[in-house]
């Protein structure tokens, strides 16, 4: 971003090349035109800048939404947003590229504990996406840990960086999954993580260091792949046996080897071989040894050395968690350590949290998330070990953060402190690649009305709440960890009795306001078409749209505008050949001076699917419909929105 003397903004771009290449400026080329933009034409270059300062401080006035109190409904409407993204066959939500979907994950299982709330189909959304994380080329097969993310739909090719907070929210989830179900893989796979990140990405002092680049030698995964030739000089004998469980992938475009995933579960495995499960994992156990000592004999991929404070956070709350589920004194000592580390070289001589270290300098300014999610590492680390240090350093940094950010006067917590020189201050619950920090906060001030029995933290958090509660009404699925702290709040709520309220009980108690975009727009599903293993048919959604309002046509008008969609997934083997969307209305909008392609009254999305030959002709399962839209009037656009519809599947015979 290039800045005016006075810190406006006046031309932006995301990557440029170090020459002129593929339609894009080069470097050079770009900071010649700037300047001579800025000698020559400098007027013009302050109006600008004024210019797009006016439009982001207006942009996010506009984001800023009118206070409402988060209600049960919208936990159930969290859980269906969720659950219409499933990827039946491959485990995660959508389509590639797919990123650990830890946040959904966690959601999850909170739902799988209230019985009420959901089925046992929840658990097995989680495991089944565990289970094919866990044995897919996203998850290091040799080292332990996990990479970025997975270019497929598969997880077996991935973009190869590994970072910080990947291995803490996974470590925490597989954890956490152990302690729910019993199930010893998941501890498994918890414990390689964290070996990993206790051997190489834990700098002396204790803290955790940021990433692994994804490149040596100029080449993406170099380091972690592998050519049966190599694999077999590494294991000698042992290599039949190791590729009766691994298996080698081709990577797209690069030549010099091969990913290692798992196609099938070590017990299936032992079983076709007639082997004794524990037996062949000591086997499997043994051969990854050797390929790892193999391994760190090639060139090491650029480690981030910065130890950055939101993200030693989020791995010292999955160490906590780690030795509350195993009893391991390792974990213990692993969190205590980075604690330590964070509270006495990452804090200013006044006490306040700086953001990142590396080599012996601070850089002093931190962010709402660091303060959150340090102080929430902390509050963990007490709940696992009654050590009242870490209460005491916690709620420390919680009254700071709730001093130094807090909006007093709209709700929730800005991400800056105030007297920076930034054009505005961001406010956001909408979660990313880690959790909304705002959303952090409520839990964490939730955990200290818990703690320590005083009710100004849970007040807060319900104001909290309430600041970003039509946002969290109109588009659950952006918003989850925010519900899931929603969810926490409403138990905490006393009844008459003093008893808490559990969502369950609340389920139909409180309804919704009027203006929500469920109540805007109304469907229904059907199917045409004969059902059976490769069949074509078409799944038919009808939207009823209310009177004075309208949803964007597919393709929408103009870019800002969210366009109406489909997207299908389903238990039974099926490929999506098309979606067919209806011919769009002309709609004059006064207030734009515009005339716009929308849908109103009555619109009917049709997907042309085809069932896989491979299908058993008995097969049942439930096919998804996930619609999203945007619902607009004629002076103003909701936020995007969606809806799902389940339709069950039962194959028959063909000609029956």
């Amino acid at each position: 971003v290039f800045l005016t003397p006075e810190l406006k903004p006046f031309y932006a771009g995301t990557y440029f090349p170090p020459e002129d290449a593929h339609g894009r400026p080069g470097f050079p080329k770009v900071l010649k035109v700037l300047h001579e933009y800025w000698t020559e034409r400098g007027a013009e270059v302050q109006t600008r800048a004024e210019q797009l300062t006016q439009a982001i401080r207006r942009y996010e006035a506009a984001t800023q939404a009118a206070p409402m109190p988060p209600d049960s409904v919208l936990i159930n409407r969290a859980l269906a947003a969720v659950a219409g993204r499933y990827d039946a066959r491959s485990g995660g939500f959508g389509g590639a590229p797919k990123f650990p979907p830890a946040i959904r994950l966690d959601f999850l299982l909170d739902s799988w504990q209230d019985p009420a709330l959901t089925d046992s189909s929840t658990l097995a959304i989680v495991e089944h996406t565990l289970e094919r994380m866990a044995h897919g080329g996203i998850f290091d097969q040799v080292g332990g840990g996990f990479h970025r993310y997975a270019t497929d739909a598969e997880w077996r090719v991935p973009h190869f960086e590994k970072m910080l907070y990947n291995q803490a929210q996974l470590a925490q989830l597989y954890f956490r999954a152990h302690h729910l179900s019993g199930n010893p893989l998941w501890r498994r796979i918890g414990e390689q993580i964290l070996n990993y990140v206790r051997r190489e990405m834990t700098g002396p002092q204790g803290g955790f260091y940021s990433a692994l680049d994804a490149e040596t030698e100029h080449v993406e995964g170099l380091y972690y792949l592998w050519t049966e030739a190599q694999v077999a000089a590494a294991l000698g004998e042992g290599t039949d046996l190791f590729f009766e469980v691994f298996d080698l992938v081709p990577m797209p475009e690069v030549a010099a080897g091969r990913i290692l995933v798992m196609p099938r579960g070590l017990d299936e495995v032992a079983a076709d071989l007639g082997r004794d499960p524990g037996a062949l994992r000591a086997a499997v156990d043994q051969a990854r040894r050797q390929l790892l000592r193999e391994r760190a004999e090639r060139e090491y991929p650029l480690l981030d050395d910065k130890v950055l404070a939101a993200w030693n956070g989020m791995m010292i709350s999955a160490c906590a968690t780690a030795f509350e589920v195993t009893g391991s004194e390792d974990y213990r000592r692993m969190g205590a350590a980075a604690a330590d580390f964070v509270l006495e070289r990452m804090r200013t001589a006044g006490g306040a949290l700086g953001r990142s270290f590396r080599g012996g300098v601070l850089k002093p300014e931190g962010y709402l998330e660091d303060y959150a999610f340090v102080a929430r590492g902390l509050l963990d680390l007490h709940r696992a070990t009654g050590e009242s240090r870490w209460l005491t350093a916690g709620r420390d940094l919680t009254d700071q953060l709730i001093v130094r950010f807090r909006d007093h006067e709209e709700g929730g917590f800005f991400y800056t402190e105030n007297g920076t020189d930034l054009i505005v201050r961001i406010k956001s619950a909408q979660d990313s690649a880690l959790p909304a920090a705002n959303a952090v906060v409520v839990h964490l001030l939730l955990e200290l009305a818990a703690t320590t029995g005083e009710k100004h933290y849970r007040d807060l958090a319900g104001t909290t709440l309430a600041a970003f509660g039509s946002m969290l009404q109109a588009t659950p699925g952006a918003y989850i960890h925010m519900i899931a702290a929603a969810r926490r709040y409403l138990e905490s709520i006393p009844t008459a009795g003093g008893a808490p309220v559990t969502p369950a009980a609340l389920v139909g108690a409180m309804a919704l306001v009027a203006d929500l975009p469920d109540t805007l727009v109304r469907s229904r599903a059907s199917l045409q078409g004969p059902l059976h293993p490769g069949a074509e048919f078409i799944a038919a959604v009808e939207l009823e749209i209310s009177e004075g309002w309208h949803i964007n046509a597919n393709p929408a008008s103009s870019s800002w505008l969210v366009p109406t969609s489909l997207t299908v997934n389903a238990d039974v083997p099926l490929a999506v050949l098309g979606v067919q969307y209806p011919a769009a209305q002309p709609h004059y909008l006064a207030s734009q001076g515009d005339t716009l392609a929308v849908y109103q009254g009555r619109a009917t999305l049709l997907a042309r699917l085809r069932l896989a030959p491979e299908a058993a002709p008995t097969a049942r399962g439930l096919l998804r419909l996930l619609i999203q839209y945007q619902a607009c009037d004629a002076v103003r656009c909701l936020p995007a929105a969606q809806i799902a519809e389940v339709v069950v599947l039962e194959l028959g015979e063909k000609g029956l």
